[in-house]
């Protein structure tokens, strides 16, 4: 017997305010009501694909969870839905426990016409480290024949900065004004995009990739190319990752081309690029852990991290960050993974072959990687004997736990 597909459903545009909101729905199999929507100035509405592809791409991680077929009452790229086959089975073979490739059909499988504007493209552009060093390196000609002509750039409400967060608004404004500093003399015209991808259940490493393209779909009426910056540089292509150069790819249509750009360099490459654009080395934003603000706290893992790839590119801090970074911060800094150690080997090798290995700063490096090392063998072996320390403490000594009160 077979089951029958959930039902992927477009609205017509509404207009209020200026602002033109593009959404489409479907059910889960629990019968509950999904509802994916982007919001835009209406003076782009012109840019704006009438197919379904982004909302595919958009709904796609949801319903490989689903589990159930899916048809999509609207007009979808064929070359789209084939290629989201090979994307499917990609991360089924990844995580076949959790994603089950889907069969997507809809009433129209046919193309969309040719791009009004062939020879431009977009890209997605948060005013980052990777982002920015895209933009200048095609805007300066400096990646070859692999060379696109980047008209706009996606800034999006609604990816790193979600759109429930505090002062959600006042952030994103303060990060899109950065964005057009940094992109005034590149010929590149910021596009504001607001979304509540968030409000779908799925797991953000696997998906914020087809977050990012759903985004970028929206306008292949307009561009032929959409550009991403590299998420694992191809060092790094046995990790599965929602950007990924094997994947991007895949989320193309015959109207839009989906590339991964930057792979292969490291962050201080880009560090070095960036550095020689006063405009990029003030307005950048790596930070996500200054709550409430679109600056840089210079204190975090990324803002020091990101501080150090200038440092080992013999750069200066850029005026970005309120403070360089001191041998104590670099000592005392907590890294909570492999990736994050890994991330400051890379420092320790741009700095090698920069000829800086004997900074004190480098040696710092060191220190904060075997620190980190120790503290997180402690923390392993501690581990079995909480439930007996938890029962000591708040069972036969009667204290209170820490997140409850007297």
């Amino acid at each position: 017997m077979s089951i029958p597909p959930l039902e992927l459903i477009l609205h017509p545009p509404t207009e209020q305010d200026g602002q033109t909101t593009y959404a489409a729905s479907t059910t889960d199999p629990q019968n509950k009501t999904h509802t994916l929507w982007f919001k835009i100035p209406t003076e782009f509405s012109s840019y704006v694909t009438h197919t379904a592809d982004p909302f595919i791409v958009g709904f796609l991680f949801p319903a490989l969870q689903w589990r159930r077929p899916l048809h999509v009452r609207a007009q979808a790229s064929p070359t789209l839905l084939r290629n989201l086959e090979k994307y499917m089975a990609i991360w089924h073979a990844w995580k076949h426990e959790t994603y089950q490739p889907i069969h997507i059909t809809a009433d129209d499988e046919s193309e969309p016409p040719p791009p009004t504007h062939p020879s431009e493209s977009i890209m997605a552009f948060s005013g980052g480290l990777d982002a920015t060093f895209t933009a200048l390196r095609h805007h300066q000609k400096l990646a070859g024949r692999q060379t696109h002509n980047i008209t706009a750039g996606l800034t999006i409400h609604g990816f790193d900065i979600w759109l429930d967060e505090p002062n959600s608004d006042a952030m994103y404004q303060g990060l899109l004004t950065h964005c057009k500093h940094i992109t005034t003399d590149l010929n590149m015209q910021i596009i504001p995009i607001q979304t509540n991808y968030h409000d779908l259940q799925t797991h953000w490493p696997d998906s914020h990739g087809t977050h990012l393209y759903s985004n970028l779909l929206l306008f292949q009426k307009k561009f032929a190319a959409c550009l991403t910056n590299n998420g694992l540089p191809y060092l790094r292509l046995n990790r599965a990752y929602g950007l990924h150069p094997v994947l991007d790819p895949l989320l193309s249509t015959a109207a839009m081309k989906a590339i991964d750009d930057g792979g292969e360099f490291d962050r201080w490459h880009k560090a070095k690029l960036v550095s020689q654009s006063p405009a990029a080395s003030k307005w950048l934003r790596v930070c996500f852990q200054n709550p409430g603000q679109h600056t840089n706290c210079g204190k975090c893992t990324k803002c020091i991290r990101t501080t150090l790839s200038f440092r080992a590119a013999g750069c200066p801090c850029p005026p970005c960050f309120p403070a360089d970074v001191t041998d104590g911060q670099i000592k005392n800094i907590r890294l909570q993974s492999f990736y994050d150690d890994r991330m400051f080997h890379e420092i320790i090798r741009a700095a090698r072959l920069n000829n800086l290995s004997s900074e004190s700063w480098v040696r710092a490096i060191h220190t904060a990687i075997r620190r980190n090392k120790i503290r997180r063998a402690w923390a392993r072996l501690k581990h079995p004997f909480i439930p007996l320390r938890d029962f000591i403490k708040y069972k036969i000594l009667r204290r209170t736990p820490k997140n409850k009160n007297p």
